[in-house]
């Protein structure tokens, strides 16, 4: 009775697995980048160190 249930949950687990790396690799392929926005005041653009040292 155990066998059968060890024999399915491997399965799952390596179809689980094959599927999570598919929809990881899909996501990085589909990523896309952060538009620039030009009404941005100069000071958001700039980060936190650089606006102390000014």
């Amino acid at each position: 009775m155990i066998q059968p249930l060890r024999r399915q949950h491997r399965f799952m687990i390596t179809v689980l697995a094959v599927i999570l790396v598919v929809l990881f690799v899909a996501g990085l392929l589909v990523r896309r980048t952060i538009p620039a926005n030009p009404h941005l005041p100069e000071a958001v653009l700039t980060s936190p160190s650089v606006r102390n040292e000014q």
